[in-house]
């Protein structure tokens, strides 16, 4: 199963270093990039998606998170059957019948209230007419005491909610994947945006170098590494077109929507997730925790139904019905109530191996109960360790970027000048790319560890969003 904290990309597009992404953030978080007035009226004309909006249409037309709604619809309809069994069982019949056999003639007449002297004449007992009689039953039984039925019926409630459990489960994977693809959707999406301005700026770069060579402030080798960086830039350009088409790609299949397309992706990365109050354990409604407890528990009263299955049914039945020999004619009425007890004296073994088969289950969900316990107490402890990480790398990126870009501009300012040389910029380029990188690295880590540690809490749900304050 895949994860659904790690952004999954095309081989070529995950081998990619990291400038051209570094550059998209130089670009898209620098205040001379948000100033530029031509981007200002496209991104206003824009359709805007939140991350609670992707959430939501999600969680209303993923066909997994429909495949396991209908799974626990289908246990809750298990556990309706299973609570029939202790209810009254009521049947009607109707039906006609037509014979000239003597005994069922004379029952008929009997039955049918139109019995008389002349029919017991012997002709008319040995030969009679064919005779019709139709017939309307109405029969009601009623277990009063089936110990076996009750331990059915809570195996079935456990069962339910076991399933139940597991499609909260599913929609916490599903808000998980929908996070990652639309924060991932934003990375790739910011490097197509701005790719060709950073080949431009790159070859304004060139053109500088040239002059300079031709001048003789700059020397060939110059020249040479930038136009090298260059053709670097351009190609991954290319590649940023396609990864971005993915992204959005993916993130249109999650939500079920192409409304992705063409939207602006305004829940902004540098946004503070939620807070979660998170404790030293799991919330007693962990959706996993809830059902590896209702599993045990579904599967001990299905043991237990098995062990009892030897124990008599005490039950009562009543039935009362009419019969006339053609529709509308009078007739005769009986009813009859009664009584019974229902052994299980032999049943070839089965019973026997259904008790062993049932106890042998229930140790077996008992194992995977402790197990899912253990996993989910380690991923809350990864959870928190995560989140402080991606704090404290946050804070620490933010630092580096501040100062590498002051960096840059100086260098690049000395090498306009003619004061630097070319090499100069490419490394003071590198360093700002490389702390842009670890920065917007940084920031993915801080939603995807809050999305982790709210998994592992239990409360990742579909009201789950980065709708809180930018930093």
């Amino acid at each position: 199963m895949r994860n659904p904290f790690v952004v999954h990309r095309p081989p070529r597009a995950r081998a990619l270093s990291g400038p051209l992404l570094a550059a998209v953030v130089v670009a898209t978080l620098s205040p001379a990039h948000a100033a530029e007035p031509s981007s200002a009226p496209a991104a206003a004309a824009a359709p805007t998606l939140t991350l609670g909006e992707a959430i939501a249409s999600a969680v209303a037309q993923n066909p997994g998170l429909r495949s396991a709604a209908a799974a626990a619809a289908g246990a809750d309809a298990r556990r309706g059957e299973a609570r029939s069994a202790l209810l009254p069982q009521v049947n009607a019949l109707a039906g006609a019948t037509m014979t000239d056999h003597p005994v069922h003639v004379f029952g008929m007449k009997l039955l049918q209230d139109d019995l008389g002297p002349s029919d017991m004449a012997f002709g008319e007992l040995t030969g009679p007419d064919a005779r019709a009689d139709w017939t309307a039953r109405l029969d009601l039984q009623a277990n009063v005491v089936d110990v076996a039925s009750w331990y059915g019926l809570t195996a079935a409630s456990r069962a339910a909610e076991a399933g139940e459990a597991t499609l909260r489960s599913a929609e916490a994977q599903l808000v998980a994947r929908v996070v990652a693809a639309y924060h991932g959707a934003q990375l790739a999406e910011a490097r197509r945006a701005v790719a060709t301005e950073v080949v431009a700026s790159a070859r304004a770069d060139v053109e500088r170098a040239a002059a300079q060579v031709q001048s003789g402030v700059a020397t060939q080798s110059d020249l040479l590494g930038l136009q090298a960086a260059l053709a670097a830039l351009e190609e991954e350009a290319i590649v940023s077109t396609g990864d971005a088409e993915l992204a959005r790609a993916e993130l249109e299949r999650l939500i079920g929507s192409d409304r992705a397309r063409a939207a602006l992706l305004s829940t902004p990365l540098d946004a503070v997730p939620p807070a979660i109050e998170a404790g030293a354990s799991p919330r007693p409604d962990h959706p996993d925790l809830a059902r590896a407890e209702a599993g045990v528990a579904a599967a001990e009263a299905a043991a237990t139904r098995a062990t009892l299955s030897w124990l008599p049914t005490l039950g009562v039945q009543a039935s009362v019905e009419g019969h006339r020999e053609s529709i509308g004619d009078e007739g005769g009425n009986a009813w009859f109530a009664g009584a019974f007890l229902r052994f299980n004296v032999f049943s070839g073994l089965g019973d026997a191996a259904r008790i062993d088969g049932a106890a042998a289950e229930a140790d077996r969900i008992r194992a995977e109960r402790d197990d899912a316990r253990a996993a989910i107490g380690l991923a809350l402890r990864r959870a928190h360790l995560q989140v402080e990480q991606a704090g404290g790398r946050v804070r620490v990126t933010t630092e580096a970027v501040n100062h590498a870009r002051e960096s840059h501009r100086l260098v690049r300012a000395r090498f306009e000048n003619g004061v630097a040389q070319a090499a100069d910029v490419l490394r003071a380029r590198t360093a700002l790319l490389e702390a842009e990188t670890r920065h917007l690295s940084a920031l993915f880590a801080r939603h995807m560890a809050a999305a982790q540690l709210a998994a592992a809490e239990g409360a990742l749900d579909r009201h789950w969003t980065s709708r809180s304050a930018a930093r």
